[in-house]
């Protein structure tokens, strides 16, 4: 808009980050308004303290007492009593995030750290926007205007605290940034110092969060085979090759702990439920790119959106901080539209070499998101990784506006400067206008819940010892079960021990199951038994039907004995003391089949199923291991009763700890009772490892060994 006269290097640096520093400006001013951080009160209040973001919250607390390092495995101390919580069957991606997060919550508090890094995640992709937008061409004004557009977008203020790795999206115009130019340039781009930027890129964006990541990698595979067919060389695809390792290498070494703690302890097939219906449900549906929701400043889209919520049948499966979720902005619709009125005149003027390919590249982010696009071919597989794929909503939007700016780039000659004012400020005025809050902010609740639990914790730690474990009651399985509020006194307190809190799906987290279907009477006996000092009650408006009749029950037992209640001020919980027995025990625990063994319901076709209508569990390998739990303090005998099948003839041993006790011969396909004495088994696991001499044999594409089931319970 402004003609500069520019004549040295450091007059044009000044010059970008002039013009850098008014785009971040405007996002950071209405980034903070629309997440009511007017004042300094504020900053420390979490904007949001419900639902998922109270797991976004637990995991910046554990990074801030570094239980949660990247490249570590992560344990939990203070969750999953009486044990450790495991948080390693539930993968955290964004290693350089989680530390920025631990630090800021350990030095400055964990609203101050929540607030920071929200406003952060705006900023940065709104920087990252400016940056590629010059890298690629774009005129100062259109990456001024276009990079305000994407850290305004409409997906970011959805995703928020919620998902925070979603919210931050440099990755997207980075990609689309190396995606254009390579489109241009040709594999030429991709030598030198080019090549080694691009790779270390792809290395650090193995690191983030996977649909990112899968994204980033689809695009440079676009890219790769554009290349191939331009150029009809095969040395022109090398560069995306390295790419693609790079980027596996980083994957692969952060997710090395979570895949040793697998082997050692047995893959968790149930710590999180993926289903072909969750493809259907969470896909794209391309409508909702131009309806914000029904809580819209615009009347008629709003009026549009509640119709559309009001008869859309996937709104009651949907998973709700997907619902409505793809809605790209109103500067992204104008330029997505004008991409698509300029593609079809193309085609009607017969001028197809004219289509831009920013029309092909959005063509394929639609194929694959779409309801029954390619992700669903790719659900036929079991791929089940990228469910949500209306999430590529952010990669239509950010490239809608990547086609803006360089149009209007190309028109800078052919508009007059009044004109190009006009439009720019018609763009940041819609996209401000949208990002303006609409309804009252949730911060004062958020406030008043959190003042709550640090009250409740503070009675607590003055009532108990040091270490002491308190129950969860209701029981609510950890992750994605349901509701996050049991993380709650976790927040502020690593003096006291919770039962919630790790990843479900191993046997060692089943106990609390079995305790919490007792009798209350009985329940409270088995608890101090276990060593409790109390069971936290809570009733909040998020708990099922079911849940919130048992806390009912429990609450209305309880009420008549003499133990000492302690209530929050918000009344959401309700504690009860209980009184550990000196010679508490573990719980008791039932055998875990760990690494090698398939889920009870996998077994092979054609062999013996006598044994199979059981609980009876197949060896993939020559070698399988179960763990035995003693809940008692000291040692004890025990003596395990089941059943052998292998699916040759084998011989199989059995040890412990280094000393074989029994050596087994084997039949294919006759089952055979088998007596293991265990005469000294300590307290806490022991490990029974099972190692054939045969090879195992292959049925429907999987490898079976041998099989082993208890008769009864131990």
């Amino acid at each position: 808009m402004i003609a500069f006269s520019i004549k040295t290097k450091s007059q044009k640096i000044f010059i970008e980050l002039l013009c850098a520093s008014t785009s971040l400006s405007i996002v950071f001013a209405i980034t903070c308004l629309k997440y009511g951080l007017t004042e300094s009160a504020a900053w420390k209040v979490p904007s949001l303290y419900q639902d998922d973001a109270l797991y976004i919250l637990a995991l910046f607390t554990a990074a801030s007492r570094h239980e949660c390092i990247p490249y570590t495995s992560f344990i939990v101390s203070t969750l999953g009593a009486p044990f450790s919580g495991n948080w390693n069957d539930y993968p955290v991606t964004s290693p350089g995030l989680l530390l920025f997060c631990g630090f800021i919550s350990k030095w400055f508090g964990l609203g101050f750290a929540s607030n920071a890094t929200l406003v952060l995640a705006h900023i940065v992709s709104a920087s990252a926007m400016y940056i590629c937008l010059r890298l690629v061409g774009s005129a100062r004004t259109w990456s001024i205007v276009f990079s305000i557009c994407l850290g305004l977008a409409p997906f970011l203020f959805g995703r928020g605290l919620t998902h925070i790795v979603l919210t931050f999206a440099y990755a997207v115009p980075i990609t689309l940034a190396i995606g254009l130019l390579v489109y241009r340039k040709g594999s030429g781009f991709l030598s030198g110092w080019r090549l080694a930027a691009v790779l270390a890129i792809s290395f650090y964006f193995g690191g983030i969060f996977p649909y990112y990541t899968a994204f980033f990698l689809m695009v440079m595979a676009f890219a790769g085979l554009y290349c191939f067919f331009n150029e009809r060389k095969i040395p022109s695809v090398f560069p995306f090759f390295l790419i693609a390792a790079a980027t596996f290498s980083h994957f692969f070494l952060l997710t090395e702990p979570f895949r040793e703690y697998a082997r050692e302890n047995g893959s968790n097939e149930f710590a999180v439920s993926r289903f072909y219906s969750n493809l259907q449900v969470c896909a794209l549906r391309p409508v909702e790119l131009f309806l914000p929701g029904s809580g819209s400043r615009i009347p008629i889209l709003k009026q549009l959106s509640a119709f559309y919520e009001n008869q859309d049948i996937f709104r009651n499966k949907f998973d709700s901080s997907e619902s409505m979720a793809a809605y790209m902005g109103l500067p992204a619709i104008l330029g997505f539209c004008l991409l698509c009125c300029m593609t079809a005149y193309f085609i009607f003027t017969r001028h197809q070499q004219l289509i831009s390919g920013w029309f092909w590249l959005i063509s394929f982010f639609m194929a694959f998101a779409v309801v029954g696009g390619l992700n669903g071919f790719l659900g036929f597989g079991k791929f089940f990784l990228l469910r949500s794929s209306n999430r590529v909503s952010i990669y239509i939007l950010a490239a809608s506006l990547f086609f803006l700016a360089i149009l209007l780039t190309r028109w800078k000659k052919k508009i007059h400067v009044f004109l190009e004012l006009c439009i720019a400020l018609m763009m940041i005025s819609l996209a401000v206008f949208e990002a303006l809050p609409v309804g009252e902010s949730l911060r004062f609740h958020s406030e008043k819940m959190m003042k709550s639990d640090q009250d409740l914790v503070f009675k607590l730690e003055s009532t108990m010892p040091n270490g002491a474990m308190i129950f969860n009651y209701p029981v609510t399985d950890f992750p994605e079960s349901g509701t996050y509020a049991f993380l709650r006194p976790y927040l502020f307190t690593n003096k006291l021990r919770f039962s919630s809190g790790s990843v479900k799906g191993r046997a060692r987290e089943s106990w609390q199951h079995d305790v919490e279907k007792l009798p209350s009477e009985q329940m409270i006996g088995e608890l101090q038994k276990i060593g409790f000092s109390g069971v936290l009650v809570y009733k909040g408006s998020d708990l099922s039907e079911d849940q919130k009749e048992k806390s009912q029950q429990f609450l209305e037992v309880t009420r008549k004995l003499p133990n000492l209640k302690i209530e929050s001020s918000d009344g959401d919980f309700v504690f009860v003391r209980l009184f550990p027995d000196e010679n508490a025990r573990f719980p008791k625990i039932n055998p875990q089949f760990l690494s090698a063994w398939w889920p009870p319901e996998i077994h092979p076709r054609g062999l013996d199923s006598s044994m199979l209508a059981s609980s009876a569990r197949w060896c993939a390998q020559k070698t399988g291991e179960v763990e035995i739990f003693n809940e008692q303090k000291t040692s004890k005998s025990l003596v395990i009763s089941g059943k052998l099948l292998s699916a040759n003839n084998a011989r199989l041993e059995i040890s412990s700890r280094g000393k074989i006790l029994q050596a087994i011969d084997l039949k294919a396909n006759v089952p055979q009772a088998v007596s293991i004495d265990l005469p000294n088994l300590f307290p806490g696991a022991t490990r029974l490892r099972f190692q054939s001499n045969a090879m195992p044999i292959l049925s429907e594409g999987r490898k079976f060994n041998f099989a082993f089931v208890l008769d009864g319970n131990l």
